[in-house]
This record gives structure tokens, C-alpha cells and sequence, in this order.
């Protein structure tokens, strides 16, 4: 068990859009990679949200999961009714946890 897991205290499904092949090309699709993760979202800290802005990304929260979470760039995060889209992964994120950081996002059910 991690030193983290108590502190995760959401449930969330990772989402991963993956390309697949149609009679008219590449259409991209949007898949459950992973159900039932536990996690940690909170909004992104001042400091966060300045540094991403000088770098031109919108950052409106961070998320925290097990240190081996698949977690990837431009995933979707689902918890409730709320979707925050990773922007990046900070790696190498603590020995007890991986952080991202995500944008909530406004698009799709």
C-alpha cells in the first residue's frame, strides 16, 4: 500500500482516446482505459497556474494518483460529471505518488 492512498480520496475513471482505422481513414475514439482509480483533485495552486500561463497552458487543477497509475498526456479524467484533460505529467513525480496536471474540460457526456 501506498504512503499516498489515504489521501486519495476521489474515485475516478481514466479515459484514452485511441485512434482506430474506417473504410475512410482514422477516426479517433474515445475508450475506458481504467474504472474505480482512486485519486486526489484539487485545484491548481497560484504558483501552478502562473508558471503554466507564461508557457501558454490554461492549468485549472492537479491530480495526484499511485505512484503506477497509466496515466498519460491528453488522457481524460471523469469524476461525476466533471472531466479534466491531463496537459502534463510530472515525471519523475514522487516516489508515493504521480502527479498531473489538468484542465477541466467542457467537451463530451
Amino acid at each position: 500500500m501506498s504512503r499516498v492512498t489515504h489521501l486519495l480520496n476521489k474515485v475516478v475513471t481514466i479515459r484514452r482516446k485511441t485512434r482506430t482505422a474506417d473504410a475512410q481513414g482514422f477516426i479517433e475514439v474515445e475508450a475506458d482505459l481504467a474504472t474505480s482509480i482512486k485519486a486526489r483533485i484539487s485545484p491548481a495552486s497560484g504558483n501552478e497556474r502562473l508558471i503554466a500561463a507564461q508557457k501558454g497552458a490554461d492549468v485549472t487543477h492537479a491530480g495526484y494518483f499511485e505512484p503506477t497509475q497509466d496515466i498519460k498526456r491528453g488522457d481524460i479524467v471523469v469524476e461525476n460529471s466533471d472531466r479534466f484533460e491531463v496537459l502534463f505529467v510530472l515525471d519523475p513525480s514522487k516516489v508515493h505518488h504521480r502527479k498531473v496536471v489538468m484542465r477541466i474540460s467542457q467537451e463530451g457526456p
